[in-house]
């Protein structure tokens, strides 16, 4: 019955292993993974798929070695070596997994106590459904510990318990009575508290790791080659399904944590992914097998027990747990020999087999510490700033301080008032010692240079220990340019989320109707970007750019300053981060050159006129709007669509129906108006038969002559774009023929053709309509305009010559595009 279990572990244990890449590939810039977010694509929820071809199937076969560091989780923190990269694309989906695992295994082990509890309360009677139960238990400690502080001494405690349990087990199959098994029970447990105490008391901790992971690896090995060579060479079924579980656990859970230590920071599928993958699928199966077997093990041993009892006459104690053939012999030498096999994945492998990796492909922290201070004391007393410091021989002593490799004063040749402190040294114990030892306070006590130290104050960095550019695993990188706009002007701009007129090759941005912090930018090459809010303050604007198809991810800081240059205009800053994937020095020189070539010279164009942003906001909506009007139409006919097929019996969902397919209507009318290609045939499928336009005055009646308003009065301008302010639809008293009344306050933007200004206009639209299921669109029966403001030009006070800009128009972001998707999206 308990082996009807394993296919329910199986899936948990495969569902486990799922984490790491489904987590991964759907959150991770840096992988290039399978996004799934808000199509950049007019706001419509789909998946976007990126390749994860940028992840390498293998890793280099060079050696990473371990970086000391610390590791926080829970409130706590300890020194330990990375066991997996937190910030990695499958990070979170390996701690995921962990906890996973964490959760499956104390399910296990309770579950099988609670069928020891139901069968007897006499431990010697069921001993090893009770050791493998704490086995499965303890072992999911190792994995909470592993993800929280990796390779650290509490992950070793953990190791050394779960080894505990493998001891007991190894115990009842060479000890033949209850009385030998306690006593090597104690044998056990002393062995595993000495080496807890020597893995809490070690200082160094490559040293705590060899010796727990080679007493470990001793008994992981040498059990499935014990039980196997009972179960295959002498047929004795005892061990079958133990030699199975700890050969599934040799193979598949400790190798690839043995090998997982030697490539920490590459990323690869075999390494990040595929060994994570054995260990979450091996670990859960490998204890249902355990503890299944268990089960018949102590039946059978209490059997023998009972029979020899009554054959000798003794103790429960004293009888035979097993038969003589059973019985393991001489597992001392075989553990021995299996030790020597472990130090040869511990450390021959890393030694022998696998060279070093080159510098670039791992973080080499530099052991020492830099500090650096700058003074800066009045003018006219420097020498007798220089004559305190000779006074007290503080550069002496601090050359000569123990564990000082370097310590520097310097005065600087451009700014003779300012003097700096440059300091290297060994270890943060001598930095330590050196500020304990008084000298430094001695010197800058305040009866002394502090008077000659401008405001009393000295400016000091603090002592750090420095990383190379290969320790970060994101690229930085920038630029700065001076504008002559101001900064208030500039930030209106920039820091406008529905706004993108300053962002080169953007034909305007559309809100996320979900999330206001997310924006698609529409570019001029056709392509669609998908940007994050993350901060807006005074003087800084961040963004995140998420990655897509051939679209570089990245976190962006725009920054403000007075302009250093000019003093009058405004200088911007921006800072870019992006993951460091494959190529990403490409990516990185590509950047510069972008910017270089293109981004600072249209963004010093731009602002070079007061009033050109504006204009330039409205046009790009004026001229691309239509595009945006084809894919409303396409929404709001599925969603009329699927309103409908749930409509039988529920009369608001017809009511929804009615007005999706006529907001549809409009947004389609409004894209053959505008569409510049003036192609009238889209037409035929929203007019009515006998349908009636009174436009730009003239009556048409007939699809010729709208065909020839439409290339001749509408054409005057050349880029148009008309916003819903209003929307009502009601029926009319003639409801046999599916008649409508539609009612909407219009505004209008449009380019002149042949002055290129920017008018606007608003009317009163009443239409007419009738629809017909069968239809695509409701139809336009009679459809009449009527001006509420007359056309007229923008009014743009810049052009003035006023330094602040303040444009009088009617706003051109369509409302439709937020509000109505809100309501239907």
């Amino acid at each position: 019955n308990h082996i009807m279990q394993l296919p329910a572990i199986i899936i948990l244990a495969l569902a486990t292993a799922l984490c790491p890449p489904v987590l991964a590939l759907s959150n991770v810039p840096y992988c290039q993974g399978v996004e799934f977010h808000k199509s950049h694509k007019f706001g419509i929820a789909s998946p976007v798929h990126s390749t994860p071809s940028t992840i390498p199937v293998f890793p280099p076969f060079c050696l990473v070695p371990l970086q000391e560091t610390t590791c926080s989780g829970l409130g706590l923190s300890f020194e330990c070596f990375e066991a997996y990269k937190k910030d990695s694309p499958f990070g979170s989906g390996i701690r995921m997994g962990h906890f996973i695992v964490f959760l499956a295994l104390n399910m296990i082990g309770v579950a099988f106590l609670c069928s020891y509890y139901n069968r007897t309360r006499r431990i010697w009677q069921q001993s090893m459904l009770l050791f493998t139960a704490f086995y499965a238990i303890f072992t999911s400690s190792f994995a909470l510990c592993r993800a929280v502080w990796m390779l650290s001494r509490p992950l070793f405690i953990g190791a050394a318990l779960h080894n505990l349990f493998e001891w007991f087990i190894l115990i009842q199959l060479f000890s033949n009575t209850v009385q030998r098994q306690k006593m090597y029970v104690v044998r056990a447990v002393t062995f595993i508290l000495a080496i807890i105490s020597l893995v809490s008391l070690v200082p160094n901790l490559k040293a705590v790791t060899l010796l727990e992971q080679s007493c470990g690896v001793m008994l992981d090995l040498g059990l499935p080659v014990m039980f196997s060579q009972k179960w295959l060479l002498e047929g004795r079924d005892l061990y079958k399904y133990p030699a199975i579980a700890h050969g599934i656990h040799w193979m598949f859970t400790i190798l690839p944590l043995i090998f997982a230590n030697f490539f920490v920071g590459e990323i690869s599928w075999m390494t990040t992914f595929g060994l994570e993958f054995l260990v979450y699928v091996s670990t859960p199966i490998t204890h249902i097998l355990y503890l299944n077997w268990s089960v018949g093990f102590d039946e059978e041993k209490r059997a023998i027990q009972d029979q020899d009892m009554r054959r000798r006459h003794i103790s429960r104690d004293e009888a035979n747990t097993l038969e003589n053939g059973d019985v393991l012999e001489r597992p001392g030498k075989t553990l021995a020999v299996c030790w020597i096999i472990g130090l040869f994945f511990l450390v021959g492998i890393p030694q022998y087999v696998l060279s070093p990796c080159p510098p670039n492909n791992f973080c080499t922290a530099d052991p020492t510490f830099y500090g650096t201070a700058v003074v800066q004391v009045y003018p006219g007393l420097e020498q007798a700033f220089e004559d305190r410091l000779e006074k007290y021989k503080l550069i002496q002593k601090g050359q000569s301080a123990s564990g000082n490799i370097e310590y520097q004063f310097t005065r600087s040749l451009s700014n003779p008032s300012q003097y700096r402190f440059f300091e290297v040294w060994s270890s943060i114990k001598d930095v330590e010692a050196w500020i304990n030892s008084g000298i430094p306070s001695q010197v800058f006590r305040e009866d002394g240079p502090m008077a000659f130290i401008m405001n009393g104050t000295i400016e000091v960095a603090g002592y750090q220990k420095p990383y190379p550019g290969s320790c970060k695993d994101k690229a930085q990188l920038g630029f700065h340019v001076e504008v002559k706009a101001s900064c208030q002007q500039v930030w209106n701009v920039v820091t406008n989320f529905k706004d993108c007129s300053w962002i080169q090759g953007c034909r305007y941005a559309s809100i996320d109707p979900k999330n206001p912090d997310l924006r698609n930018l529409s570019m001029t090459d056709g392509s669609f970007v998908m940007e994050k809010l993350l901060y807006v303050t005074t003087d800084k604007f961040g963004y995140q750019r998420l990655p897509g198809d051939a679209v570089l991810g990245y976190e962006a800081v725009v920054s403000k300053t007075t302009s250093t240059v000019t003093g009058t205009g405004c200088g911007i800053g921006f800072q870019y981060q992006l993951h460091k994937g494959n190529n990403w020095q490409e990516q990185v020189e590509a950047m510069y050159e972008t910017q270089q070539r293109d981004a600072i010279p249209y963004i010093r164009q731009l602002f070079a006129n007061p009033g050109r942003w504006v204009d330039r906001q409205f046009r790009v909506e004026i001229v691309n709007g239509f595009i945006r009007y084809k894919a409303l139409s396409s929404v709001h006919s599925s969603l009329a669509s699927a309103a409908r097929l749930n409509a039988p019996g529920n009369v608001s969902k017809v009511e929804i129906a009615v007005e999706d397919r006529h907001r549809a209507l409009a947004h389609r009318w409004f894209y053959i108006v505008e569409n510049p290609q003036r192609d009238a045939e889209p037409a035929r499928e929203i007019l009515a038969k006998n349908f009636s336009l009174s436009l730009s005055g003239i009556r048409i009646n007939t699809f010729k002559a709208f065909q020839d308003w439409l290339k001749g009065p509408a054409d005057q301008a050349k880029a148009s774009s008309h916003v819903m302010e209003s929307f009502q639809i009601q029926e009319t008293t003639n409801t046999t023929n599916g008649a409508h009344e539609l009612k909407m306050v219009v505004t209008w933007n449009g380019i002149l053709r042949s002055n290129d200004e920017h008018w606007i206009a608003q009317t009163e639209h009443t239409w007419e309509t009738i629809d017909h299921a069968d239809d695509n669109f409701a139809r336009i029966k009679n459809l009449k305009v009527r001006f509420l403001v007359p056309f007229s030009p923008l009014i743009n006070e810049a052009r003035s010559g006023d330094q602040e800009t303040s444009c009088i128009f009617h706003p051109i972001h369509a409302k439709e595009n937020t509000t109505t998707l809100v309501a239907h999206n």
